[in-house]
């Protein structure tokens, strides 16, 4: 099984009101700082929450029981629980992500707690936004993903045309990505992604989300000391005065339950 991970990135609300917030509401979870206006919740039930978690959630949000019939049981069901409740609290945008197997790329969009927009790698011809399929189609196919929408609601209009391009741009083994351009050049120049986390780097250089923030974390990679690998990926397509992992480590901060 390949890598699996999803988290929430939040537009305009500053790490100590999520912190103080989730913590209040007795959310497992690790937030990170705020730059560019973007925060991270890594939250535990994110990797797939159990009977507990879905208790807590359908206690926290009244359309939980809603938004069950819609995703089921698994960690669409509690990304878009949180971003949907999250989103509607701080009266913000909210972006959630979830890799899945190394090879299926989803994200559910929302602002003051109504869906925006849904995207996903891995659809078919009846795939629709805001439900999930009874089992994986024979043959994906890239559904949903309204560029404009995306891109208007975090202020980024000049990025639509690379948006367009990052979510219609082919899966498979594309040849190496070139490294005689800038990274975000470069990973609008291949012919297709080798993985979901190409995608989402992609997606989050246009939207102005520092990557090394979003790519392959989420609570159990923070939770048993992985970020370390995932810093160092990034930070070898960065400048120097990028922080160190150390740095980074001091930064994040956890929910008090």
């Amino acid at each position: 099984m390949g890598i699996q991970y999803g988290n929430i990135t939040l537009h305009g609300v500053h790490e100590k009101e999520l912190i103080n917030y989730l913590s209040e509401v007795g959310r497992d979870a690790y937030v990170s700082p705020t730059i560019n206006e973007f925060t991270i919740v890594y939250d535990k039930a994110a990797g797939g929450p159990n009977r507990e978690d879905v208790a807590k959630l359908v206690k926290l949000e009244p359309r939980a029981r809603t938004i069950i019939n819609q995703y089921r049981y698994g960690p669409y069901f509690a990304l878009v629980c949180l971003a949907v409740h999250l989103s509607e609290k701080f009266s913000c945008s909210a972006l959630a992500v979830d890799v899945y197997d190394g090879s299926i790329f989803w994200y559910h969009l929302c602002q003051n707690g109504e869906m925006l927009d849904e995207y996903t790698t891995c659809g078919d011809d009846d795939w629709q936004p805001g439900k999930v399929f009874d089992e994986f189609p024979l043959k994906c196919q890239i559904k949903g993903g309204e560029p404009r929408k995306l891109c208007t609601t975090f202020g980024r209009k000049t990025a639509i045309e690379q948006v367009e391009i990052i979510l219609r741009k082919p899966d498979g083994n594309s040849d190496e990505i070139p490294n005689d351009l800038s990274r975000y050049s470069a990973l609008l120049k291949v012919e297709s992604y080798p993985s979901p986390v190409i995608r989402h780097e992609a997606l989050a250089r246009a939207l102005g989300i520092c990557p090394g923030w979003v790519l392959g974390l989420n609570y159990n990679a923070l939770d048993t000391g992985e970020l370390g690998e995932h810093w160092e990926d990034f930070r070898y397509y960065e400048c120097d005065d990028i922080p160190s992992v150390e740095e980074v480590e001091l930064m994040l901060k956890k929910t008090s339950i």
